[in-house]
């Protein structure tokens, strides 16, 4: 899936510290129909100037940061609340690494979770069988000689959304709960009913948004393709990895039960012994993330 480029701007004037674009640098724009939409009058000049805004906004709300990345909601101009997400490559070895992984002349991780999101909207919009996706707006990449240096993705707020992970935490109703587990399974199955596969169903990639809603942020891997079982239940697995921490053994077997409806019997526990073998190898690395609640099993 690739981006739809309406403009490609070169921009070579020296920009003040400290602002991450410098004299020689090469900022590439990708202006989207929604991003027109939002600026209807002005010049390609004048969004660049608003997505370059955009690096020194303030963060108003912090969603997540990591080694490389920095997800937070900022505030843009006509553009109000808008989330920001920021990729950063300090290290020399960070940029050289992004040449073994064609990142340094062909599109950057920003672009392709563009791509991903973009896709994940149009399904949605199509048949809403499936998980919501934040309609991504713009795109900005800055290369230094050819190598990726820092790139930036901006996209609609899910207003009062929290991950999943964050959401089990503070949420004690127990319909609630299970209603929004049964909705995880009902949502995975009506994705992979459409050939859709995400590959990274963790928990603190869910948004819940007031209304119970569930949303899939961080798609840097959506693929519409044949699903084998495994793609499947590797979905499921990475899932179960956090509700297993999160969730109570009756709140994971509705999910799951919600997923598996029209299976019989021996088919849904099939699964299940797969998503648990599955689960188990990827828990190490995930479950440390993720601090136990009290969960009742009943």
């Amino acid at each position: 899936m690739g981006i739809k480029r309406e403009s490609e701007v070169d921009v070579t004037e020296p920009r003040p510290e400290p602002s991450p674009a410098r004299a020689g640098d090469t900022v590439r724009t990708q202006v989207t129909s929604r991003w027109e939409r939002v600026f209807p009058d002005e010049t390609t000049r004048d969004r660049l100037a608003r997505l370059r805004a955009s690096y020194e906004a303030l963060p108003v709300e912090t969603w997540a940061t990591s080694r490389t990345t920095d997800t937070s909601v900022i505030e843009v101009g006509a553009l109000g609340r808008i989330v920001r997400k920021r990729w950063r490559f300090h290290e020399l070895r960070d940029r050289l690494r992004g040449i073994g992984r064609t990142t340094a002349w062909a599109d950057s991780p920003a672009a392709r979770e563009f791509a991903s999101l973009q896709a994940g909207a149009d399904v949605h919009e199509q048949d809403a069988s499936g998980l919501r996706y934040p309609r991504p707006l713009a795109v900005l990449e800055l290369r230094q000689g050819g190598l990726l240096m820092d790139c930036l993705l901006l996209l609609e707020e899910v207003a009062g959304a929290r991950d999943l992970a964050t959401w089990l935490r503070a949420t004690d109703r127990r319909r609630a709960r299970r209603d929004v587990l049964a909705q995880l399974g009902r949502r995975a199955a009506g994705m992979h009913a459409l050939g859709i596969v995400d590959g990274d169903f963790h928990l603190r990639n869910l948004l819940v948004d007031p209304e119970l809603r569930l949303w899939k942020v961080d798609c840097r891997r959506l693929r519409t393709r044949a699903l084998s079982r495994r793609r499947r239940v590797y979905d499921l697995a990475s899932a179960d990895v956090g509700l297993r921490v999160l969730a109570s053994r009756t709140e994971r077997a509705r999910a799951l039960r919600a997923y598996a409806d029209g299976l019989t019997r021996a088919e849904r526990h099939a699964l299940a012994r797969l998503v648990e073998r599955l689960r188990a190898r990827l828990a190490p690395d995930e479950e440390r993330r993720l601090p136990p609640i009290d969960a009742s099993g009943d």
